[in-house]
């Protein structure tokens, strides 16, 4: 086991690591303090081993989150509802941020901060199960982990306004049109779909997977001028890395100039 915690377990699978989202005290897996507590340090954990290149997030039975703990929001004022949102959207940012490519399987219910979590994700597939949810309007609320910003980089502003002012609840296959999910899987076939997806990325040199996230997700930071400018940079770390002049030759020497 890599890393056990109440809400959820991560083993290391070759050079996956599957995070199951597993709460035996709380089976809406809600998302609470702790939690991302938890999953701060498991992530963390996970990029300083070198062997592992991908994350798969998955739960356990037939809810992925049904997103925040509201008892523990209930309890806070304006600033200590800021620092919960504030700490919530650096935390689940890391999936976007890290050095690893990520992929949320979702099998049930994704709603609110769940389906915020999963948009973090490099990558989404579902199972026919799945149902989602940008639910937090029907509290009176508005998402506050960067929910209502992924969203339109995914789906653009009139569908990212229809999902977050609606708060509609929605099924696997209308997500795959809309473009938040690349695959809808069978419900006992989903974690191994989602090693097939993953399989064609994880062959690569780790450091490239690295350069090529931050550089595709430039644009999350600043503008596209400026990431353009940045982009000449990043290229020429991954010329420097230590593989990439042998890999280079070794396609040269197997695909030799046409005469």
């Amino acid at each position: 086991m890599f890393y056990k915690s109440k809400y959820f377990q991560a083993e290391k699978e070759e050079n996956l690591l599957i995070l199951t989202i597993a709460s035996k005290e709380n089976p809406l897996n809600n998302l609470s303090d702790d939690f991302s507590d938890r999953f701060e340090e498991c992530v963390l954990n996970a990029t300083k081993e070198k062997d592992i290149k991908a994350i798969i997030l998955i739960a356990n039975g037939p809810v992925f989150s049904a997103g925040a703990f509201l008892p523990e929001l209930m309890e806070q004022d304006e600033a200590g509802a800021n620092r919960l949102a504030q700490k919530g959207a650096n935390i689940w940012g890391l999936m976007e941020s890290i050095p690893l490519i990520t992929l949320a399987a979702v099998n049930g219910l994704c709603f609110g901060g769940g389906l915020e979590l999963s948009l973090c994700c490099d990558f989404r597939i579902a199972s026919t199960r799945a149902k989602f949810g940008q639910t937090e309007v029907n509290l009176g609320l508005i998402p506050g982990w960067g929910g209502g910003q992924r969203l339109v980089n995914l789906l653009g502003r009139t569908n990212a306004l229809d999902l977050v002012l609606s708060g509609r609840q929605f099924r696997a296959d209308e997500a795959l049109a809309l473009g938040l999910v690349q695959k809808v899987s069978k419900p006992k076939d989903l974690l191994e779909d989602a090693k097939s997806f993953l399989a064609p990325y994880v062959v690569k040199d780790r450091k490239t997977i690295a350069l090529a996230k931050k550089s595709v997700g430039l644009q999350l930071k600043v503008s596209q001028n400026h990431a353009l400018k940045e982009e000449p940079a990043l290229f020429a770390k991954s010329w420097s890395l230590e593989n990439t002049k042998k890999t280079i030759n070794d396609f040269v020497e197997k695909n030799p100039p046409k005469k």
